[in-house]
């Protein structure tokens, strides 16, 4: 726990930050949150798609392919292209989470992760095209709260403490100090 845990102390913060009733801005919290699963995935687990020497010689084809005027920019460009994207990462991050955890939070991991992407690039890059796609007020609230308890889930089994137990106690007591339904907040409204 204690070498995990000097590896993931930004992580801890902003999950911490997140429970902070003081933050009202929705957006800017569903923002910290996933901020944490992507940089917890990144620090924990393998930050590239292609292993180096597959990436170089990918990179080098391309590059020396194109006129030499645009090589640099084009290599700049290419420069983070190895790294998973959002949507991998949180991919990869469900992957290895309890089956029994995930059907209580989603009726499809894919339409969610897809939906936390898009709302993600919406408020980060501003992308007009991906307004009608982007969560707001109670279905931003939602998947922010999913996101934490994914978050949470994610650091549970990475200090061995989340099993099928853990979870079936958990759901038992019907803890809801960061997990909600759909049905109960239909009704929902950010102030």
């Amino acid at each position: 726990w204690f070498l995990l845990f000097e590896n993931i102390k930004p992580v801890i913060g902003g999950l911490i930050q997140s429970f902070d009733k003081g933050n009202k801005v929705l957006e800017f919290n569903f923002l910290n949150v996933v901020q944490c699963l992507e940089t917890l995935h990144r620090r924990i687990r393998t930050n590239y798609v292609l292993e180096k020497v597959m990436f170089k010689d990918k990179i080098s084809t391309i590059v020396n392919a194109i006129p030499t005027k645009y090589k640099d920019w084009v290599s700049e460009k290419l420069q983070y292209s190895n790294e998973p994207t959002l949507l991998n990462r949180l991919e990869m991050i469900l992957e290895e989470l309890p089956i029994s955890l995930k059907s209580k939070l989603f009726h499809s991991e894919k339409d969610f992760v897809v939906s936390v992407k898009n709302t993600r690039n919406y408020y980060t890059h501003y992308s007009k095209h991906l307004k009608k796609s982007a969560l707001i007020d109670s279905e931003l609230f939602i998947a922010t709260e999913k996101l934490k308890v994914v978050l949470v889930a994610f650091l549970l089994k990475e200090i061995e403490i989340l099993d099928e137990g853990f979870i079936k106690e958990f759901m038992k007591r019907g803890h809801n100090l960061f997990y909600y339904t759909f049905k109960d907040f239909k009704s929902f409204t950010p102030k």
